[in-house]
């Protein structure tokens, strides 16, 4: 087994950068299925397909539910099968749905695409990335995980400036065109080629216990998992309300479109840069005692979006905030994950927490919609309170609960190595 102790990002360049560049390729094409590169190209979708934008949000809607529950069903095939077979099949489904795009005239191929490129650019290859570092990296993933990480915001920084470009000049359908040629020429011969030397996770680290975790859908009914959930899912809610009614937001606060812009870049910059400092100094760290961390920044952001009277500039601080708690999200989570379960299951509990992440981020807009449907001001004045209160609430309940998870994931521990023990 491949010793990756304590690894940095000098090392894990020069010895593994095969897995580094699958990681980060994986990571930057899931940005083609998040909710703001489809945000952009559903008006265009939904209008060559000779429907309302508003069907089209609900087709959206049901799309990110069903590819949660998919998620959830056959992400744990990570667990079973090669990371090269696994991301060959991830990236296969992302193509098709890039190909059917394309030809999005017809509602039964706007609904298909929509579900796949959800599913498979937003799931999929994102945990395909997770388990494959997981794997590799089974000591001390928190480096390999910013590192490859750092495919998000590039994405993020890049992507909308080409979909809005290419939009303004009247040809969305172009955007998919090029995304589809990437995804050929680019995603799929890595996913074939780039992980022929990959490790296999040995028989010695699938323990009986980690074999009854996955074989008997154990991790759902794990309290370690629900325990997590407020952490898990608060993130991701809460910057879905925040994006989802950014143009509402706008409107009550008077302030300019141009502020929401600079915020979202200045997001994508604060998550890359805090992506790699924790990466950094996170490589020999438990990651476990540390998740509390990751909400205080975005809690103190929702916090001032609240203050009367507060500038436009607000948003900006705010984004930043929200950069520097995802960009520590994004390592610490994933690497607590890995602590918590083994490289041998990582896959099946990736797939169960990210699943539960999606079906936040579709819950929000519904969520928020209904409890704020009298005007636009109280909207806003419910979007942001309720922020405000999850962030607070799941900032509490992950440092009340710390202790018995700890002691929980002791137990777990010691019960692994004795039912090692037994089985030899």
């Amino acid at each position: 087994m491949k010793n990756t102790e304590g690894l940095g990002y000098t090392d894990l360049l020069k010895r593994h950068r095969p897995e580094m560049l699958y990681g980060t390729v994986f990571n930057f094409f899931s940005n083609f299925g998040q909710t703001f590169f489809i945000s952009l190209l559903l008006p265009g979708m939904a209008l060559a397909a000779g429907i309302a934008y508003e069907e089209a949000g609900y087709l959206y809607s049901m799309a990110t539910l069903t590819s949660a529950a998919l998620l959830a069903l056959l992400g744990k095939w990570s667990d079973r099968l090669s990371s090269r077979a696994y991301g060959i099949i991830c990236c296969s489904l992302f193509t098709v749905g890039c190909g059917l795009a394309l030809g999005s005239s017809h509602l039964l191929l706007l609904a298909a695409s929509i579900l796949l490129i959800r599913w498979a650019g937003q799931g999929l290859l994102s945990h395909a990335s997770t388990t494959a570092m997981a794997k590799q990296f089974p000591q001390r993933p928190a480096a390999a995980f910013a590192l490859t990480s750092l495919g998000f915001p590039i994405g993020e920084s890049i992507l909308p400036i080409m979909a809005t470009a290419l939009i303004s000049s009247g040809h969305h359908q172009w955007v998919w065109g090029l995304v589809l040629a990437s995804s050929c020429l680019v995603l799929l011969p890595l996913a074939i080629l780039g992980s022929r030397g990959f490790r296999a996770v040995p028989a010695a680290e699938t323990t009986s216990t980690h074999r009854s975790l996955a074989g008997k859908n154990r991790v759902w009914r794990d309290p370690r998992l629900w325990v997590l959930l407020p952490h898990l899912v608060s993130l991701g809610f809460v910057m879905t309300a925040i994006l989802f009614f950014s143009s509402i937001l706008l409107k009550t606060k008077g302030w300019d479109i141009w502020w929401l812009a600079t915020g979202l870049t200045c997001f994508a910059l604060t998550r890359a840069f805090f992506t790699m400092g924790i990466g950094s100094w996170f490589k020999s760290r438990d990651a476990l005692p540390m998740l509390v961390v990751t909400k205080l920044p975005l809690l103190i952001g929702c916090g001032l979006l609240l203050i009367p009277e507060a500038g436009a500039w607000m948003l900006i601080i705010f984004f930043l905030l929200a950069g520097s708690s995802q960009g520590i999200q994004m390592v610490i989570s994933r690497t607590a994950l890995t602590e918590l379960y083994g490289p041998a299951i990582i896959g099946t509990a990736k797939s169960a927490t990210t699943s539960l992440v999606i079906l936040s981020t579709a819950l929000a807009p519904a969520i928020y919609s209904w409890a704020g449907q009298a005007d636009d001001t109280h909207l806003t004045h419910v979007v942001l309170w309720g922020n405000l209160a999850l962030m607070a609430f799941a900032t509490i309940f992950t440092q009340c609960l710390m202790p018995w998870l700890k002691r929980q994931s002791q137990l777990h521990a010691e019960t692994v190595l004795d039912s090692d023990a037994h089985s030899r």
